[in-house]
């Protein structure tokens, strides 16, 4: 993530706030419930379906298939073949040749990229699909490449040697002076962890080598309906994307394999420390990463106390912001927020970017702010400010949840089926938002430091 870009995300600008009796409608500490406009059900192949209407934009279905499977449950003998097998889904199937499916894309107006794509990550593998819905060969169509990618990608020998310099390719672009050192810090970051040797790009040997036995035993083990969902939200009849998806996809047969499993990263007792140059570099910077054991949301109360915990942060980041604007600031930006390593792990990371090389300067800028908010706390008019900021953004995003791209809808139907992240809805997630809001107080928000 790059140092200026690393911002700290407030709970109500991507959540969600029904104006009435709170408390009597939710138990604070009851599991939250799922938003009643989405429809969701599991084959009996064991794959899992999301399907919700939206109306934006009009006429069109963005759907995913997303696969819980990614690169760290790859063997030694596998690296970068979760993200070569992603490639190799373009490249011919059961019922599409290579570029067909990209070619029917281009024919019905969409474009390879934008409408179509796929992303690998350390834990899921995503494939994306955007198409209009006013034709239902082409609605046929584009769950039937839904149907090849989960299970009849074909892995033809001429076609994976064909793909290897693409493959390759994008390894050897992916080596900026960025991630080239965080690739150097990895071992520190995910310290005795398999993270560290799971980079999702792989490793050079195994991509000019890889044969197509073990593509097909990785697809194979991995790629099975149980660890699959097919989501849908657009413009469509919900009933009748259903009724679709259970038909297309029952059939797909679940042969059973490995056991997807946690991957832990340990904890340990010393300060890890990793100083790292690079020529390419045009600035110094330093990050303390503090791990904390993992927080899932799961109830009202853990919605509330993120958002005293997002007021800390934010007003925190304020009070750093101010000093960049001043005439001799100790740094050239810095931050801290609460983030996640892997699915196992949270942390608190500080960042601050140096002017020049006055390091010294900059970690102290810093610290010292950080240390002044811990021992004299925030003043109460800040704190006014920052809940009536919230309390603006909250209603803001209420009257405009009928404006909500089918996009930013999906990402949160694809982290309920990856990680479990709550579902409730806007109307009841705002809400909830809301009255932390309401009935926070400077104290709650000063103890988040200690």
């Amino acid at each position: 993530m790059s140092l200026y870009r690393f911002l700290l995300s407030v709970a109500c600008i991507a959540a969600p706030i029904a104006q009435s009796n709170f408390a009597q409608e939710i138990d604070p500490d009851a599991p939250l419930p799922v938003n009643p406009a989405i429809r969701i059900g599991t084959l009996e192949n064991g794959m899992k379906y999301y399907v919700r209407e939206n109306r934006k934009p009009e006429g069109r279905a963005i759907v995913r298939l997303v696969v819980n499977v990614g690169s760290i449950q790859e063997t030694e003998e596998q690296r970068g073949l979760a993200h070569f097998v992603e490639h190799m889904a373009f490249n011919g199937s059961e019922n599409f040749n290579k570029s067909e499916v990209v070619d029917f894309m281009e024919e019905i107006g969409m474009s390879f990229g934008t409408h179509l794509n796929a992303s690998t990550s350390f834990n899921e593998t995503i494939y994306k699909l955007e198409f209009p819905m006013d034709d239902p060969e082409v609605v046929n169509k584009a769950f039937l490449i839904l149907d090849d990618w989960a299970s009849g990608i074909e892995f033809s020998q001429e076609e994976i040697d064909a793909e290897r310099g693409v493959v390759i390719e994008e390894w050897r672009a992916r080596k900026s002076a960025a991630s080239r050192i965080r690739e150097k810090q990895y071992p520190l970051t995910y310290y005795k962890s398999l993270y560290k040797d799971r980079l999702p790009i792989g490793l050079i040997p195994i991509l000019e080598t890889a044969n197509r036995d073990e593509f097909l035993k990785f697809y194979n083990d991995w790629y099975r309906p149980d660890l699959m969902a097919v989501i849908a939200v657009g413009d469509f009849d919900g009933e009748e994307i259903e009724r679709k998806i259970i038909e297309q996809f029952a059939d797909i047969e679940n042969s059973g394999g490995p056991e997807r499993t946690d991957t832990p990263i340990p904890d340990h007792q010393d300060t890890l420390v990793s100083i790292e140059v690079d020529p390419e570099l045009t600035n110094s910077s330093l990050s303390i990463m503090l791990k904390k054991p993992l927080h899932r949301d799961r109830t009202a109360r853990d919605f509330m106390d993120g958002m005293v915990e997002s007021m800390y942060y934010d007003m925190l980041n304020s009070r750093i912001g101010e000093k960049t604007r001043r005439e001799n600031p100790p740094f050239q930006g810095a931050a801290v927020g609460r983030g996640r390593l892997g699915r196992e792990k949270d942390s608190v990371r500080i960042i601050v970017g140096f002017l020049g090389d006055a390091y010294e300067k900059g970690i102290n800028g810093v610290l010292d702010e950080i240390d002044r908010v811990n021992r004299d706390g925030f003043t109460q008019s800040e704190f006014e400010r920052r809940k009536v900021n919230m309390l603006r953004g909250i209603e803001r995003a209420l009257a405009e949840k009928d404006k909500r791209m089918s996009s930013s809808l999906v990402g949160e139907l694809i982290r309920n089926f990856t990680v479990e992240e709550p579902i409730p809805g806007i109307d009841l997630e705002m809400a909830i938002l809301k009255k932390a809001v309401e009935v926070a107080t400077l104290e709650k928000v000063n103890a988040v430091g200690k």
